[in-house]
């Protein structure tokens, strides 16, 4: 029988006080969880800390998580590929991505016309694509670790870890170009932090949400170069496609 923390008086079955009107804690908690996963998330990241916040992700089974992380990872993809194509010289994408991609940003810039507007359209497609199957590929790796597990998460849980542990890049995506016109080391520096902290997070979500009776750290690096391999050929192959 429980008792009310206010008058000491009986609680009834609803959990409630007949003396003086109070509730158990069992009854109040639950109505005072009124955030969502993804706030909480957040929240955990921004005042404890990203591994606390990648740790929640893990944990929870609520399908927003990946849902909202994820797209907010394409979209600021999109938003920093409309950047990148409108202010970086075109020789910059042809040091990078070579010069078919050069002259499909060179063609996006002339006056309007139907090549133009293709050219455009093809390099913020090719944008979208490639961090499309970017996620894709975080979440590969999730599931070739967690073959080695003895307690598995479910799929939701694997989709969270892959596309909470994007943010740090989702955020500096959105910084890297307009710093870039500071100065490119400048930025591709600041990703390079930001996809550093992206792996740290993602391989502390994945030890949080199962447990493994040996550390999945080796089969995580040759998964992970094995992913980046085939991001280039997919990142080869679309170039071919669309330019």
């Amino acid at each position: 029988m429980s008792y009310c923390s206010n008058c000491g008086g009986r609680l009834n079955d609803q959990g409630l006080c007949p003396n003086c009107g109070g509730m158990s804690e069992a009854t109040v908690k639950p109505k005072q969880k009124n955030d969502s996963e993804v706030v909480e998330c957040l929240r955990e990241t921004i005042f404890a800390s990203p591994l606390k916040g990648v740790e929640k992700a893990a944990r929870t089974r609520s399908a927003s998580v990946w849902v909202t992380f994820g797209a907010a990872f394409i979209i600021s993809s999109a938003a920093a590929a409309f950047t990148a194509v409108t202010t970086l010289p075109p020789a910059f994408f042809g040091a990078v991505y070579g010069e078919n991609v050069a002259t499909a940003v060179t063609r996006s810039r002339s006056a309007a016309s139907d090549s133009m507007i293709a050219a455009f359209a093809g390099l913020l497609g090719y944008s979208v694509v490639l961090s499309l199957l970017s996620v894709l590929a975080v979440a590969m790796i999730a599931a070739v670790l967690f073959t080695r597990a003895e307690e598995k998460p479910s799929v939701t849980q694997a989709l969270n870890i892959s596309t909470f542990s994007l943010l740090p890049l989702t955020l500096c995506l959105l910084i890297a170009n307009p710093l870039s016109l500071l100065s490119v080391s400048a930025a591709l520096s600041l990703l390079l932090f930001a996809f550093s902290v992206s792996v740290v997070m993602f391989y502390f979500g994945v030890q949080k949400a199962s447990v493994f009776k040996k550390s999945p750290f080796w089969l995580f690096l040759i998964a992970g170069f094995g992913v980046l391999i085939l991001l280039q050929l997919c990142s080869f192959g679309l170039q071919t496609l669309l330019f």
